[in-house]
This record gives C-alpha cells, sequence and structure tokens, in this order.
C-alpha cells in the first residue's frame, strides 16, 4: 500500500487509468486526457521524496520518448523507479483519430519506429528488460522490484483504441 503508480495521459494513460482504478495504492497522475511525457520526471520527484516506496511510472512509448534519457538521472540518484513502457510504435490517440476521420491508410505522421527503450535505458545506467508476451510481465517485473537499479521494462502491445479517448 505504500507504493505508488504514476502514469501521465495520451491513449496508453487511459488505458492504464481504466485497468488500475480499483488499485488501493497511491496513483499520481495527469489530469484526465492530460498531457504525456510527465511519467518518468513524476516517479523520480515521488520516488525522491517517498524513498521507502517503491515506485512505478506505467507510460505509453510517445510518452517515453519525451524524457528518457531521465533514466540516467534515476541511476545516477540510486533512485530504483520501474518504468513500464508500453510499446505500440505510434502515437496511438492521433493514430486513432486520423484513422476514424481519414480512413485506414491515410494516418499521417502518427507512426514510431518499434524502438528498444530498455537499451536506451540500459545505456543511461539503468537496467532493462523487452517483453513480447504478456506472460513474461509479472517475472520482469517481480525481477524490477528485486533491484535497487532503476528499470525499464519495454512492453510490445497491439495498437487498441482505449475505450475512453475522447472523440473527434
Amino acid at each position: 500500500p505504500d507504493d505508488v503508480v504514476v502514469f501521465d495521459g495520451g491513449e496508453y494513460g487511459q488505458w492504464v487509468r481504466l485497468a488500475l482504478r480499483d488499485l488501493p495504492n497511491p496513483m499520481m497522475t495527469t489530469a484526465k486526457i492530460g498531457g504525456i511525457g510527465s511519467g518518468i520526471p513524476m516517479a523520480i520527484g515521488v520516488q525522491r521524496e517517498l524513498p521507502a516506496a517503491r515506485v512505478i511510472a506505467i507510460v505509453g512509448d510517445g510518452s517515453a520518448g519525451y524524457h528518457l534519457s531521465e533514466m540516467e538521472t534515476a541511476a545516477r540518484l540510486g533512485l530504483p523507479i520501474v518504468v513500464v513502457v508500453g510499446n505500440d510504435a505510434r502515437w496511438g490517440a492521433e493514430w486513432h483519430l486520423q484513422r476514424d476521420r481519414y480512413g485506414a491508410g491515410r494516418e499521417i505522421a502518427t507512426e514510431l519506429a518499434d524502438a528498444r527503450y530498455d537499451i536506451a535505458a540500459a545505456g543511461f545506467g539503468a537496467a532493462g528488460y523487452d517483453i513480447h508476451y504478456l506472460g513474461d510481465l509479472q517475472s520482469a517485473l517481480a525481477r524490477a522490484l528485486r533491484t535497487e537499479l532503476p528499470v525499464l521494462i519495454n512492453v510490445h502491445i497491439r495498437p487498441e483504441r482505449s475505450p475512453v479517448t475522447i472523440q473527434h
């Protein structure tokens, strides 16, 4: 119960909000469909303020790209945050909105590389795991929570629309 879950906005953040709505742990997030990119810095701030807690940040791949280099800050300061990146290789909300408005195959500037965020995090002094199957996530989280290093878990996901994303 002393552990904290942090997440930010965007398509992936809406999935997190929906999935964890009944979680008894404290949560920190941006506003309902709030800005993206703040998850990793928020996790660092929470971990500094609550050093005995385990802090897990859950962010999308677009969000991770904003402040991925802050994994170096977490490593340098000895902050054992765990960052779970949902990697669908796209700006999810924008991709779905464009697909709805203009039709399949007409999405523009919404796809991202299928990046290895775990390798980048390791380059900053953190541990990194790459997950392709849901069944591997639990063991990766267990390993992450046993280490004193910051950890980034790159989870490859399908590009599904969140049921709570605002429709335009």
